[in-house]
């Protein structure tokens, strides 16, 4: 089994944040001299950064880019990107809340560094100061103690010799039955845990032998897992797999006996999975359209077709990725109204004859878009998709015509696999009538009131 390279946090591992302050000092000698690197040293000794008023931040990504560089990693600033010159792949930083405090301000950076088109790995940080400068420079901290040298062994080349031992460790382990490259970095440790050593770590064993029985698919994953407690009381457990809250793992995990005391304290890993990134399901296929409409949000469908087109995405696959994206986004815009989604789905030729038909809840894309709308619900390209909706299309519809939507029933979507003739169109109508009238005998109460027209729904993509 895979071990961990150690901890870091101020009573266990001064190693982890020693080892960053030559990245660190290359930064800080850019602020024209108000802090020197000793002194910056001397902060992080003390896993944390002192409470000046000196200090002065270029872009986050310039830090992050330097970072990099400081660790013999060629990249340069393209536009919002870090640009690896020998792989080609990408890493961003922002912040991305604020949130003001009795003391001064805690804030969030999130730093994302995509592996391949649609494998985008999206690592957060939380950091606490006496203002925004203190704060982000505390939050960047984590990042150089924690995943700085995960992302840089696993995915910026560097041999086996430059791997720091003592920052990540890099070993096969049999993960549902097929060994897999596991780069797992320190075990990030802030507050004052009630124990120290294997008691502290004692979860870690509990958290492997879970991993080994998953079932993960052959594609490059990620893992992050946080667990925070104080005064005796867990505050918070978190397990993401590739961005997403892995329920299963989660529960399992906040179940184990962790230890407990009166001061707050947290735990924090961070670990990739190897694999083959060759093959484009539909979670990296939705994944990629999502990463195009939030570069631009106002972006065009056939745009979307011709990025998808470039990564080798088949065209049937982008349309597929378009529509159930379109629709899945547009629910989770509406779902606050008390209106009744129908579960299914058809698929229509030209001719609109039935070619396929399933349930939303089963549909992979579907899957895909749903989950990772939840995360981006508040982008402008997630509003802009999603307002396209038929869905959406249909309540807006009724509001127009001053016609409440409490208590709709939303027919299910009609997808067309081309655009459709006029004879197609026609027996499309039919069919949703057809199907909302059995559905309404199927389900209407025997004094329902039946005069109200089912809410029709197309889905198709333009002709060109």
């Amino acid at each position: 089994m895979f071990s961990f390279a150690g901890q870091s946090n101020s009573t266990t591992s001064q190693v982890v944040y020693d080892r960053n302050v030559a990245a660190w000092g290359n930064f800080l000698s850019t602020m024209s001299g108000i802090l020197t690197s000793s002194t910056f040293a001397a902060d992080i000794k003390d896993n944390r950064i002192a409470q000046k008023d000196v200090y002065f931040l270029p872009p986050l990504n310039t830090i992050v880019l330097d970072l990099f560089r400081s660790h013999n990693v060629a990249a340069t600033l393209e536009d919002d990107w870090i640009v690896f010159s020998d792989s080609g792949r990408r890493a961003s930083a922002a912040v991305v809340q604020e949130i003001p405090q009795k003391s001064g301000l805690l804030v969030r950076i999130d730093v994302r560094f995509a592996i391949a088109p649609g494998l985008t790995i999206i690592e957060s940080f939380a950091g606490i100061g006496t203002d925004k400068e203190k704060a982000v420079l505390d939050a960047l901290q984590s990042f150089a103690a924690n995943s700085l040298h995960v992302l840089l062994a696993a995915f910026l080349d560097q041999s086996s010799a430059q791997v720091d031992a003592e920052q990540v460790t890099q070993e096969a382990f049999f993960i549902g039955g097929r060994q897999r490259l596991v780069t797992a970095g320190n075990i990030g440790i802030r507050g004052k845990p009630p124990v120290q050593g294997e008691a502290l770590t004692a979860w870690v064993d509990h958290f492997k032998t879970l991993l080994g029985e998953q079932d993960l698919g052959p594609e490059t994953h990620w893992l992050r897992l946080y667990y925070a407690q104080a005064q005796g009381k867990s505050s918070a457990c978190e397990v993401l797999l590739d961005n997403e809250v892995w329920d299963e793992m989660q529960t399992q995990m906040a179940a184990f006996a962790w230890p407990s005391g009166e001061d707050f304290y947290s735990v924090r890993l961070f670990l990739t999975v190897g694999g083959d990134d060759s093959m484009l399901t539909p979670k990296r296929i939705v994944a990629l359209l999502a990463e195009t409409v939030e570069a631009n949000p106002d972006v065009d469908e056939d745009e979307i077709y011709r990025t998808l087109g470039a990564v080798q995405v088949s065209e049937a696959a982008a349309h597929r990725a378009f529509l159930f994206t379109q629709i899945a986004w547009g629910r989770l815009l509406l779902q606050t109204l008390p209106i009744t989604f129908a579960p299914d789905y058809f698929w229509l030729d030209a001719e609109g004859n039935v070619t396929e038909s399933g349930q939303l809840a089963e549909e992979p894309y579907f899957i895909a878009a749903t989950n990772l709308g939840v995360q981006s619900g508040g982008t402008p390209g997630f509003k802009r998709l999603a307002l396209t909706s038929a869905d959406v299309h249909a309540v807006n519809d009724m509001y127009n015509k001053g016609t409440s939507a409490e208590g709709a029933r939303l027919a299910p979507p009609l997808l067309f696999t081309e655009p459709p003739t006029e004879a197609g169109m026609a027996k499309a109508l039919q069919f949703l009538k057809d199907q909302s009238a059995a559905r309404q005998t199927k389900n209407r109460p025997a004094t329902e009131d039946t005069t109200k027209a089912p809410r029709w729904q197309f889905w198709k993509r333009n002709a060109p």
